[in-house]
């Protein structure tokens, strides 16, 4: 249409109407925070090693920070600016996806 290559813009011919959704959140499948603490805790019985402690930062970040769980395995200290109180700042510079064979 800028180059004025067309006689008339296509996309007024299209009929579509944009899908209806639903503003409300069904509490049956979103965690809720006495959920996530519950999840946080159990998780650190996980494993050896420190493994469980691991787990509860990983689940943490990808419930607090939105996280997705490759940004969250990125995730390293450098990257973490954590006051004693009030919020911190994660910098996501990487994202490490990784695929299972199984």
């Amino acid at each position: 249409m800028e180059l004025e290559e067309l006689s008339a813009n296509p996309l007024h011919k299209i009929k579509w109407k944009p899908p209806k959704t639903t503003e409300t959140v069904d509490p049956r499948i979103v965690v809720n925070p006495r959920q996530a603490r519950e999840l946080l805790a159990a998780v650190t019985y996980v494993g050896q090693r420190g493994r469980g402690r691991r787990l509860m930062s990983l689940f943490a970040c990808m419930y607090y920070a939105a996280l997705r769980p490759a940004e969250a395995v990125g995730l390293r200290l450098q990257d973490c600016r954590l006051p004693a109180s009030g919020w911190g700042r994660l910098r996501i510079d990487v994202s490490r996806p990784e695929v299972n064979t199984q």
